[in-house]
């Protein structure tokens, strides 16, 4: 599939990881001030686990591969991978 994305760059070479960042930093946070010794102790260290694990499976998937899926699931068929 070599699917050409908006930049000019063929679907292959988008890292989702790359979306992801772009559209994210485009928005402003308003983070909440949550304290406390289960928060710090518990909850921000496990978001940070799940942020790192998503940024590396983000790092190794393309708009390819999402176009790809788009196309087995219409088909019926399961992608590689999933």
């Amino acid at each position: 599939m070599a699917a050409i994305g908006s930049a000019g760059r063929p679907a292959s070479a988008i890292k989702l990881y790359d979306v992801v960042t772009l559209a994210l930093s485009s928005l402003q946070y308003i983070t909440p001030s949550l304290t406390g010794r289960l928060q710090c102790a518990v909850i921000d260290p496990l978001w940070a686990e799940f942020d790192t694990m998503l940024q590396a499976r983000l790092q190794t998937l393309t708009l390819e591969d999402l176009l790809r899926k788009a196309a087995d699931s219409e088909s019926g068929t399961k992608a590689i991978g999933s």
